[in-house]
């Protein structure tokens, strides 16, 4: 390669004289290509002997018109003068660096990721008292889930969109099966509370089957402090009986699944095999429903200032994000009026942000950074096993993995903290319907940017063809279902779930490419940025971090 001047060979020439034709091209999108010292390069480093080759002279123009010379890196330092007297006031330079663009555009992005991060409750620790080790390695876990969903949220934020907009429909539709209930128990139930049960903040306790050499029997507790062994009062009796007493009738669904009756021995029954369950036992808004129904349980009486004061939302940080983002978009607006060049990067931290804000206006009532669960009923043996077999019906959710490949849902073990990936089966066409949103708006701002100035004209055609394809890839991904209609002539059958998947994957997998090729080269041009890119406007003197 060229660099500063001097001619350096290219290792593998006699791989390139053979292959190039074919592989070189390739390799154009990353790099300049440079004529000069084409020849020079060629003779001094390729040596092709045209008496031993049979390539063609239109192989040899290509493969010369593809031979790949870096220019060199090149560097702009920026040198501005100072007063030569003491000066009340120096104004800021009218001039912005790669650097500025840079560190503006990925804060931004960290700090919308970090801010609408909404998991679920956490797995909890078998044992508080442990060494230090063990305190460090846990806090170092939790860290790590934290900071593995920020990096997706920062690379596909039109999936996390979706999922928020799942989130809240379910709970939605889920909160008004609630409140009558509510009414019958006296209780506050608010839509916090059902997005609360759906992140896994319900659970009952008992001691774990492996510790019992005997048969014991399950009588429960309510809220931790009210055991069945009390002396009950005539108040706690009340409270107490429509835990103890019976349930009566069979297991069935209404439209949503959720289980409406069970036949579920009295709480006093003897277990005499108990069976293995994860200890605390999570339950979802959807098993919390179908215990009432039966008369299992009474709904918890938690107030809303209780969870909210479990929620750990960092008021600070999302005024920073959302100020960051406000800055950004009025940084791109001026530059636009005044005819400025605008990075491709920026648009790109717009896209990512008007999405990262549709996510915290979906998750406004969901409850952020929850630690640890409420106990609403603790057994002093193990949970009785016909209750852990009517919970078990209610338990089949996807990932968003199986809803994009359109593959069977996956059943997760009954009691397990709700994976933070977890989709309703019941709700997966509302998950698709945020993605598709996501997707749309995602997609557009970057067809914005089509007709910035990039390095190559093969990058710009890239850029409109693969931020056309983000746009109207959902669009396509909706009818896979009826392809079996078009293939088999059959207007009445649907795809099977293997066909819906065969046809899924390669959607997803150019999608994949599409996202990765404007994340690439959204850091990619900002090397390659025109002068009039690095000009200032008056909002770079208005407090922002970057």
């Amino acid at each position: 390669m060229i660099c500063r001047g001097k001619v350096f060979p290219i290792p593998g020439c006699s791989f390139l004289r053979e292959y190039g034709f074919y592989l070189l091209p390739l390799l154009s999108h990353f790099v300049y290509i440079s004529h000069s010292d084409l020849f020079l390069f060629v003779l001094d480093s390729v040596h092709i002997n045209l008496n031993d080759t049979m390539l063609s002279l239109a192989a040899i123009y290509n493969f010369l018109g593809y031979i790949v010379v870096a220019n060199a890196y090149t560097t702009f330092d920026t040198t501005c003068a100072i007063p030569a007297t003491t000066t009340n006031y120096v104004s800021p330079p009218n001039s912005r660096g790669t650097l500025n663009i840079l560190w503006s555009s990925l804060f931004t992005i960290i700090a919308c990721a970090w801010a609408i991060q909404h998991l679920n409750v956490p797995k909890q620790r078998a044992c508080r008292e442990s060494s230090w080790k063990d305190n460090f390695t846990w806090k170092v876990t939790g860290f790590m889930t934290s900071f593995k969903w920020m990096i997706a949220t920062a690379i596909a934020p039109e999936i996390l969109l979706a999922k928020a907009w799942s989130d809240l429909d379910v709970a939605r539709k889920q909160f008004e099966k609630f409140k009558p209930w509510a009414a019958d128990d006296d209780v506050e139930w608010t839509l916090t509370h059902t997005l609360f049960a759906n992140m896994g903040g319900f659970v009952i306790r008992s001691n774990p089957p492996s510790n019992l050499d005997q048969d014991v029997e399950a009588k429960p507790s309510v809220a931790l402090d009210i055991l069945a062994d009390q002396p009950p009062t005539p108040l706690l009796a009340e409270a107490l009986a429509p835990l103890m007493g019976p349930s009566i009738g069979c297991v069935s669904s209404d439209t949503n699944g959720v289980s409406t009756h069970a036949n579920i021995a009295p709480s006093g029954a003897m277990i005499d095999k108990p069976t293995s369950y994860p200890d605390p036992y999570h339950l979802t808004a959807r098993q919390l429903l179908s215990l009432r129904r039966c008369d299992r349980i009474r709904l918890p009486n938690i107030m809303l200032d209780e969870i909210n004061d479990k929620s750990k939302s960092d008021t600070l940080v999302r005024v920073i994000a959302i100020s960051q983002f406000l800055w950004i978009v009025a940084q791109i607006i001026v530059r636009a009026i005044k005819g400025l060049v605008i990075a491709q990067l920026e648009i790109a931290v717009v896209a990512f942000s008007t999405c990262a804000i549709l996510i915290y206006i979906l998750n406004w009532s969901k409850p952020k950074g929850v630690q640890v669960p409420f106990t609403i009923l603790h057994y002093e043996g193990p949970i009785p096993t016909d209750l852990l077999e009517f919970m078990k019906k209610d338990l089949d959710r996807s990932s968003m993995s199986t809803i994009m490949l359109n593959s069977k849902c996956q059943t997760i073990t009954s009691g397990d903290p709700i994976p933070n990936d977890v989709i309703y089966p019941y709700d997966e066409d509302t998950w698709l319907i945020g993605f598709e949103f996501g997707s749309i708006v995602f997609g557009c701002i970057h067809v914005a940017a089509w007709n910035f100035i990039f390095p190559t004209r093969i990058e710009q055609i890239l850029w409109w063809s693969t931020s056309i394809w983000c746009t109207v890839f959902v669009l396509i991904y909706t009818l896979i279902p009826y392809c079996g209609m078009i293939c088999f002539g059959d207007f009445k059958r649907i795809a099977t779930p293997k066909e819906l998947a065969w046809g899924a994957a390669p959607l997803f997998f150019l999608y994949a490419l599409a996202r990765i090729f404007l994340l690439v080269e959204v850091c990619r041009s900002l090397c390659f940025l025109p002068p009039r890119a690095f000009i200032a406007t008056p909002l770079e003197n208005i407090p922002y971090i970057g």
